[in-house]
């Protein structure tokens, strides 16, 4: 009876997982400083709420005043694992892309990890940073261009673990059974 009561108390402790990013503002500039000092391609979108599909696409530029041909990098987070995919729509050549991430809610940043890198070529190793509430992803190769492959690059945004409000049909479950078993302990004794 003790190793039920211990093994019910574990399983509802292990409903704790790592806190999920619920929203935030994704923006883009992809840019050629070299060539024109008009200012990078810019895509933004302000309080997303993650859900299925991209987070920034197409439809969310927002200027482009030195009128640059290519240089879309559509972004998804996927808000059950905080795994970030940047997918380059094109091949065409820059110097600078740069993502950023930032008023996220939901859970606080810890870490940024890469876990893949088909975005550039050659394979830009990007330059990594963060806040308790942003990320930002920086790939430069001034003062020369790299070619965005047409491929993608996921990260790994790392979270403090938090503990998950189960829900109340789940907790009433786990109450009743813990009833039961206060019920059978006490019908031996």
């Amino acid at each position: 009876m003790k190793n039920l009561l211990a093994y019910a108390l574990l399983s509802f402790a292990a409903m704790s997982a790592n806190a999920a990013i619920t929203s935030a503002d994704f923006r883009t500039e992809a840019d050629l400083p070299t060539a024109a000092s008009a200012g990078a391609l810019v895509h933004e979108r302000l309080s997303a709420a993650l859900a299925s599909g991209l987070e920034l696409d197409g439809s969310d530029y927002v200027s482009n005043p030195a009128g640059w041909r290519g240089g879309e990098v559509w972004l998804d987070l996927d808000s059950s694992t905080n795994v970030l995919s940047l997918f380059s729509q094109d091949t065409w050549d820059f110097q600078t892309l740069l993502v950023t991430i930032t008023n996220i809610s939901g859970a606080n940043i810890t870490g940024i990890e890469l876990i893949t890198n088909g975005l550039t070529s050659p394979g830009l190793v990007p330059q990594l940073s963060y806040t308790a509430n942003s990320v930002s992803i920086l790939y430069s190769n001034l003062p020369d261009a790299f070619d965005f492959t047409g491929g993608t690059a996921t990260f790994a945004l790392l979270t403090d673990a938090t503990v998950q409000v189960p829900e109340p049909q789940v907790a009433l479950l786990f109450g009743a059974g813990f009833a039961l078993l206060a019920f059978a302990r006490r019908r031996r004794v």
